[in-house]
């Protein structure tokens, strides 16, 4: 389905970067299907023993997943530039930076320290 664009819609999607950063936006992009599986390995560890285990680990590499959310965010924000816009295409990726699993292990942590006393 193509829909009719208007000059200033134009304007914004031919918005460029400088070479270093869309080289940078280019590996983002790539290393982005990437990042997701790595993300869905990490997911299912947390189910067993390696997720305690190597807990640090999975800290620093949930991070590093994170950083990449947020740069492929703000490239993205670079090129639209509309708040209302941004918010309406890119919701999905901005609930996927928030890092939900945070308030439940500062829940899990409290309800600890609160039974041990």
């Amino acid at each position: 389905m193509i829909k009719n664009l208007d000059i200033e819609e134009i304007e914004l999607m031919t918005r460029k970067l400088p070479d270093w950063l869309e080289s940078i936006e280019y590996f983002v992009d790539r290393a982005i299907p990437f990042v997701l599986v790595l993300l869905a390995f990490m997911i299912v560890a947390e189910f067993t023993k390696i997720a305690v285990d190597y807990q640090q680990y999975f800290v620093y590499l949930d991070t590093a997943i994170i950083i990449f959310f947020i740069a492929d965010l703000c490239f993205k924000w670079y090129h639209v530039h509309d708040l209302l816009k941004f918010i309406k295409l890119y919701w999905i990726d901005l609930i996927a930076v928030f890092p939900f699993y945070a308030v439940f292990r500062t829940y899990f942590a409290a309800s600890e320290l609160l039974a041990s006393g």
